[in-house]
């Protein structure tokens, strides 16, 4: 998750932190075990997946919010997963700097924490579903487009894809190339493609994506994934 440099140059401090994980529309619970400004050390969640994108939110001891954003890049024994933050702004990187710094002497800190998925990449058979929710910036963006280019040669063909942007509200104008550009990358002719979610700026966003790729033929509009997932299954009948 991080060299031996970074981890030096980034004091790891124990912070037992009751999380309560949202994944889409669900609601789960974790603990995150440790903290640094390089990444946490996250445990009791099975369910998330290598390459998951993450939003982890807490308060300080002093009250200040802090809003990391990461993606989870290792899963050890035991069930811990490793999270890596994207670069952080000025004004975080001082906060985690001071803090850290002042809670290294001291016992593990008891913080209530909320760990929100930005984006899952999940593959059951020939059927592909990327769960997107909440804000994406520009970063969460180019390390989407990083998974997938990677996932690429283990994705099956011919492929069901199905964009769940139920929970998703919109991305970074400077991030739809992003989009773009792996969604040009899949196979257009063995592919399938399904856009869930209500009409938002997300969804318009996602859809512009999809037609800057030229694979609009390639996509159906559903309300939901239950939705996308009868029609297609009748499709493969």
């Amino acid at each position: 998750m991080a060299s031996p440099e970074e981890k030096r140059a980034n004091p790891r401090i124990a912070m037992q932190q009751a999380a309560s994980v949202v994944i889409a529309a669900s609601t789960q619970t974790a603990t995150v075990v440790n903290l640094s400004r390089g990444g946490a050390l996250i445990t009791d969640l099975p369910a998330l997946q290598l390459g998951s994108g993450v939003r982890i939110a807490f308060r300080l001891p002093n009250g200040l919010p802090v809003h990391l954003n990461g993606q989870v890049v290792r899963r050890d024994r035991g069930g811990y997963l490793g999270v890596r933050f994207f670069e952080l702004d000025d004004v975080t990187r001082e906060v985690l700097d001071a803090h850290l710094l002042a809670l290294s002497g001291e016992a593990a800190q008891e913080i209530d924490a909320e760990i929100s998925v930005k984006y899952r990449l999940v593959v059951r058979g020939n059927q592909v579903t990327l769960t997107l929710a909440g804000y994406l910036d520009k970063n969460d963006c180019i390390e989407l487009r990083a998974l997938v280019a990677r996932e690429l040669p283990r994705l099956p063909h011919p492929m069901i894809l199905i964009v769940d942007a139920t929970q998703f509200v919109c991305c970074a104008p400077d991030g739809l190339k992003d989009f773009s550009a792996w969604l040009g990358e899949l196979p257009h002719a063995n592919l399938v493609g399904g856009l869930v979610g209500p009409r938002s700026v997300g969804v318009l966003q996602l859809r512009r994506a999809v037609r800057d790729a030229h694979a609009a033929d390639t996509f159906m509009a559903f309300d939901t994934v239950s939705d996308a997932e009868d029609a297609f299954a009748r499709l493969s009948a």
